[in-house]
């Protein structure tokens, strides 16, 4: 494939809209048990400390505290910044209440 500037891609490149594998997956695919740490506060900055541990997952928790859609969001895209998934248990209830 050329690119705009006339030079070739290698066929190793991805596009920009390809999603990466679950660290999770990629753990157990291995033949590993993956290893998530359980984050119990609405911080943003705990959630990335717990990121920088580089656990394959952090678990993010509506039920048993006071943390909302948005914090969840933030604290979510603080792992992906380190390559580390991130697993929310929304409050209870029915699953329909949430869009």
């Amino acid at each position: 494939m050329t690119k705009y500037d006339g030079t070739s891609t290698t066929n190793d490149s991805k596009p920009f809209n390809t999603f990466r594998k679950s660290r999770i997956k990629r753990t157990t695919d291995a033949g590993k048990v993956a290893t998530i740490l359980k984050c119990n506060t609405v911080d943003i900055k705990v959630a990335e400390i717990f990121a920088l541990a580089q656990p394959d997952a952090i678990w993010l928790c509506m039920e048993h505290g006071s943390l909302d859609y948005n914090q969840a969001e933030n604290q979510s895209n603080a792992a992906k910044i380190y390559d580390v998934d991130s697993l929310l248990r929304v409050n209870r209830g029915s699953y329909s209440n949430y869009h």
